[in-house]
């Protein structure tokens, strides 16, 4: 019988296995950790942008309807906006802003804690304060009706 020379053949041990497989779950750990933290942060990015979102269309439409009217005012924590025979309501109720266009009831999906005026050189100016992350924002709208409508009301006056 004839007796063969040994191969040797070469391969890793157990112990450089175990750390490869250390570093690569170490690796993994870091890879999957920065990922949750990036979707973390693009998930409030993404609220803060809805918010802000529907507050900047909120406000756009409140403008619309101010640039719109023919009169302006507050009655009983109520701003209300006319042009001729329409009628467009701001309210509070239940802590939200709302807004009452024909006899219907709009939750305008904001919360809101106060509408009052004032006067700033002699125009009045319609605020509305909305609370948000900690701190108000005040919606300021100044109302100086157009000069045909002025006109109208110093004849108005006038004939009176």
């Amino acid at each position: 019988m004839m007796i063969s020379a040994k191969s040797k053949i070469t391969s890793f041990t157990i112990f450089e296995v175990t750390m490869v497989l250390a570093i690569m779950s170490v690796l993994i750990l870091i890879i999957t950790l920065s990922t949750n933290r990036f979707n973390e942060q693009l998930k409030v990015a993404n609220e803060i942008k809805r918010e802000l979102n529907t507050f900047k269309l909120i406000r756009s439409n409140i403008s619309q309807d101010f640039y719109h009217s023919n009169n302006a005012r507050l009655e009983n924590e109520e701003l209300i906006l006319t042009k001729g025979i329409y009628e467009v309501r701001y309210k509070i109720i239940d802590g939200f802003l709302s807004q009452i266009r024909s006899s219907e009831t709009i939750s305008l999906g904001i919360q809101a804690s106060e509408i009052f005026e004032s006067t700033l050189n002699d125009v009045p100016v319609y605020h509305i304060v909305i609370p948000w992350k900690d701190d108000e924002i005040d919606l300021a709208f100044y109302y100086k009706p157009s000069v045909d409508l002025a006109i109208n009301a110093f004849f108005e006056d006038y004939n009176e």
